[in-house]
């Protein structure tokens, strides 16, 4: 009797209202994820973590390592999307952090990253220029 009178009074419809709204506006997470799954962020965060002369000098094989395993993942993803084509991850913009994830891709190891993935050969003499720029936007 008493949830009758309940649910007519203005403030349980107004808390009614805004949890269906929560479910109904319910985005993924996980851009940024997503962001630090990408190869450019992988490599770029080798490089980072490649501070001392050892890592430094395994560094080629890392980064080897990284793009077989990241051609091997990226293989598995589209035979699992032939397979069953609903768990096809949503475009980036569509998740409920991708303000987030934008702000990842300013991240050193994501431009160190991309500018060795865009030419790994004169990648050497744009270090300085990128540090610089990643730098000077802090």
């Amino acid at each position: 009797m008493w949830w009758h009178y309940a649910r007519q009074t203005p403030f349980y419809e107004e808390i009614l209202f805004n949890n269906i709204s929560k479910i109904n506006n319910n985005k993924p997470h996980g851009a940024i994820q997503r962001i630090k799954n990408q190869l450019s962020y992988k490599i770029g965060n080798s490089i980072i973590k490649a501070k001392n002369p050892i890592k430094a000098i395994f560094l080629p094989l890392i980064i080897i390592y990284l793009l077989i395993s990241h051609k091997v993942q990226k293989i598995i993803y589209n035979v699992l999307i032939k397979i069953n084509p609903n768990i096809k991850l949503a475009p980036l913009d569509q998740y409920a952090d991708y303000n987030e994830a934008l702000n990842f891709k300013k991240h050193l190891s994501y431009r160190l990253g991309n500018a060795f993935i865009k030419n790994p050969l004169t990648f050497i003499f744009k270090i300085k220029r990128i540090y610089r720029e990643w730098k000077s936007e802090r």
